[in-house]
């Protein structure tokens, strides 16, 4: 029974074959053998030509008794079947290569088959270079196991778990998927709850019949093996291949892939994977350093750096002190998704934020332009806390995992403070071990880590610890502390997905949209509504202090309000197809600094979280260390910094750079490659006081 079915699918894999060469045939005959012509017409008129094999492979098929009954006698044949099999096997790991690429490009397309089509008509030879590297992939198991059929079953589910991780990661995030997203993957059921509101019931029956399909099919084959010298000349060649391949960029095959039209775009990554596909856009991620070492960076010039940066330090602020008050309290309240909904062309109820709005009033305020969106708040805290700039880095980048997790120490604004006589405590309601905060903290100078283990207070609102209850935690920490605290607090309350079970009553209602779109913005408001609420207790609680307290409040980035923004398409907010044209439209949040005493209201427009903590001196009238005074001078020119938009201290977009401007960057560059990266030339002359 077995070697029967063996022989239907050599058979239907013959057919397909034959089917491919006959079409092939007709378009030589039909083209004068011209092998451009034929490329062209299979690139611009794909669906025929897979119509047109699909019916001739149909026809093939009517002498399937005599091609099974023949496969049997040659398979018996020692002689033959050797053969028989060792073709049919490459030619099976082939056609899945092919058919896994395809379907990486439909999660690469947003699951649209017409799409993904027509992505392949444009690009057919660097989707055929993506499957021949599948193919190598495939290969080299094989070697290794030895096992067709495993084999085959292990490449695709390796490859169907990256497409639907991509896939979703694009949906939800906008992002795609980075190597450096597996550095969590000890994480990944804390992941996958944070999602599992969007796992279709129709998605969970298909899933189930593949896997019903695939165990029954399993058990009708005979399993395809191969000789053990066979496995080793195999191995050669295939290990070769995917070590080539995965190394493009420094093996032979960088020409090979040049002239095939693959051209990585590395500042972009969004443009990177549509134009290169998912094959090429993740390979591309594996051979890009994440900060790449400046040009001319050496010992001699990160010193003349330095010195210039001191030497030009200006007259230093009245201290702190020197008006008679103690070092203030300083609390850094980073809330997680906290943006303005009523920016949404929609009616509410009531206003979801009115404590924070009427701070943003009174107090100096502004917003953050933060470099994300939708996730990966620890790219935001990284630059609040070492005034460093994501700008510089590779896109897709994680500092957090890939750089900070190596060093026993990078100077931050905690380090600063702790050799001032502040406490210094990191505060975050979840695991610890998430985005290695535990190990990175512990090199950023923080005495103490609060996760959800230690923490006292831990009532949840949703689905995570409330925000109220980081309030009350920080509440008690000012309560308890002998000396001036620094705090770090990273809310999670509001975090996604916003389902329509997650809190048991919704106060505000909202008027404009339907249906799952309208109950996700009015989940999404009913946390803002309970994030502005626990705000203003702590505020509450601060102004009956005696000590001075400052509370820094921002939001980390906007929320992901159904699948591919479509509550924000829905309402026609921002433009959603030139985001990176439009950026500050998804990419600011609101920012106050509140403080117990008197200080000077100021507007700060639109800032870069890396420049929080010199914008906090300054309005605290607190001492500039010589690294914050060159990031002081550095808002004064670029006060908002990302890799596509520059904003000026006035809030408007800078279209083109003074010479003054790209000279500051690239010393800004240099410094942040040399503390983070590099040997820390400029540490003991940019952050002596840090160090002792």
């Amino acid at each position: 029974m077995k070697n029967n079915f063996n022989s239907w699918m050599i058979v239907i894999v013959a057919n397909v074959i034959i089917a491919v060469l006959i079409t092939g045939i007709l378009l030589g005959l039909l083209y004068q053998l011209n092998v451009d012509a034929i490329v062209d017409y299979v690139q611009l008129n794909t669906k025929i030509f897979l119509l047109i094999t699909f019916l001739i492979s149909g026809y093939v098929m009517i002498f399937s008794q005599f091609q099974i009954n023949l496969a049997l006698r040659l398979l018996e044949n020692p002689k033959y079947g050797f053969w028989i099999k060792k073709i049919y096997s490459f030619t099976v790991l082939f056609l899945l290569a092919l058919t896994l690429n395809f379907t990486l490009e439909y999660f690469q397309g947003l699951k649209e088959i017409a799409g993904t089509i027509d992505w392949i008509q444009i690009n057919t030879r660097v989707f055929l270079l993506g499957s021949f590297y599948l193919f190598f992939i495939g290969l080299s198991l094989f070697a290794l196991i030895g096992r067709l059929y495993v084999t085959s079953l292990i490449l695709a589910l390796s490859v169907l778990t990256l497409g639907v991780l991509h896939g979703n990661k694009l949906q939800f995030l906008g992002e795609p998927l980075y190597p450096s997203d597996f550095t969590q993957i000890a994480h990944f059921t804390d992941v996958l709850k944070m999602v599992s509101g969007y796992i279709s019931p129709q998605l969970m029956i298909y899933s189930l019949l593949a896997v019903l399909i695939t165990i029954f099919a399993y058990k009708q084959l005979q399993e395809v093996k191969i000789t053990l010298l066979s496995r080793v000349v195999v191995s050669s060649l295939a290990f070769y291949m995917v070590f080539a391949f995965t190394f493009h960029p420094s093996s032979f095959m960088k020409k090979v892939v040049e002239d095939n039209n693959v051209n990585i775009i590395q500042w972009n990554q969004l443009k990177n994977y549509q134009k290169n596909g998912f094959v090429f856009g993740y390979l591309s991620n594996l051979n890009h350093e994440t900060f790449e070492k400046p040009a001319n960076y050496n010992r001699k010039k990160i010193q003349e750096i330095a010195l210039s940066i001191l030497a030009d330090g200006g007259s230093t602020p009245a201290s702190f002190s020197d008006k008679g008050y103690k070092r203030p309290n300083i609390i850094f309240l980073m809330n997680e998704t906290f943006w303005d909904p009523t920016k949404l062309d929609v009616s509410f109820s009531e206003d979801p934020m009115p404590h924070v709005r009427n701070y943003m009033n009174e107090h100096t305020s502004g917003s953050v332009l933060t470099p994300s969106f939708g996730g990966q708040t620890a790219n935001v805290e990284y630059e609040a806390l070492t005034g460093f700039s994501m700008s510089t880095l590779q896109s897709g980048a994680v500092p957090y995992q890939q750089l900070i997790d190596k060093k026993s120490s990078v100077p931050s604004l905690a380090s600063m403070l702790k050799t001032k006589g502040y406490k210094t405590i990191a505060l975050h309601p979840y695991n610890k071990a998430f985005y290695k905060r535990a190990r990175v903290y512990k090199a950023f100078g923080f005495d103490d880590f609060i996760s959800i283990e230690e923490m006292k207070h831990k009532e949840i609102s949703g689905s995570y610890i409330s925000d109220e209850s980081v309030t009350d935690e920080i509440v008690m920490l000012l309560e308890e502390s002998k000396q001036p605290l620094f705090v770090h607090a990273v809310t999670m309350q509001n975090h996604f997905p916003y389902r329509t079970e997650r809190y048991d009553e919704n106060t505000i209602e909202v008027s404009g949209l339907e249906n799952d779109l309208k109950s996700e913005v009015e989940i999404y408001a009913e946390g803002i509504k309970q994030a502005d609420a626990a705000t203003n207790k702590l505020i509450e609680f601060v102004s009956t202090l005696e000590e001075p307290t400052v509370i820094v409040f921002w939001g980390d980035h906007l929320p992901i309000l159904g699948q591919n923004k479509a509550v924000f398409k829905e309402l026609n907010y921002g433009d959603i197809l030139k985001e990176e044209e439009d950026y500050r439209s998804f990419h600011e949040t609101p920012l106050f600094m509140y403080s117990n005493v008197d200080t000077e209201r100021k507007d700060l427009n639109s800032i870069s979280p890396a420049f929080i903590g010199p914008t906090l001196f300054e309005i605290m009238n607190m001492d500039l260390p010589p690294y914050y005074q060159f990031l002081a001078k550095l808002k004064g020119e670029i006060a908002g910094l990302a890799a596509t938009t520059k904003i000026d201290p006035e809030g408007k977009e800078i279209l083109k750079l003074t010479e003054k401007q790209e000279e500051l960057l690239k010393q800004y560059e240099m410094l942040q490659y040399d503390l983070l990266v590099g040997k820390q030339y400029s540490l003991e002359l940019l952050f002596e006081e840090t160090i002792e």
